[in-house]
């Protein structure tokens, strides 16, 4: 192999690994842009589980004062 195969061979194998890059980094933006959109989805059913949370033990302090209330008046 003389001079000029070897640095046609060179440029070409850098044009590869440049395209090669370029499909890494569009297929990481993807990725990240999923990451974050699965990240939204998880924290909207956190805060909605939170709510229910809340919700559920007002629920049973309410029960609960309902029943003490029998019990002392009973």
């Amino acid at each position: 192999m003389n001079r000029e195969e070897f640095e046609n061979s060179s440029s070409q194998k850098l044009q590869e690994a440049v395209l090669k890059a370029k499909r890494i980094r569009k297929l990481l933006r993807h990725l990240e842009k999923d990451i974050l959109n699965k990240q939204d989805i998880i924290n909207n059913y956190q805060h909605k589980f939170a709510k229910l949370q809340k919700q559920m033990l007002e629920m049973l302090a309410l029960i609960y004062s309902k029943g003490s209330q029998r019990i002392e008046t009973g």
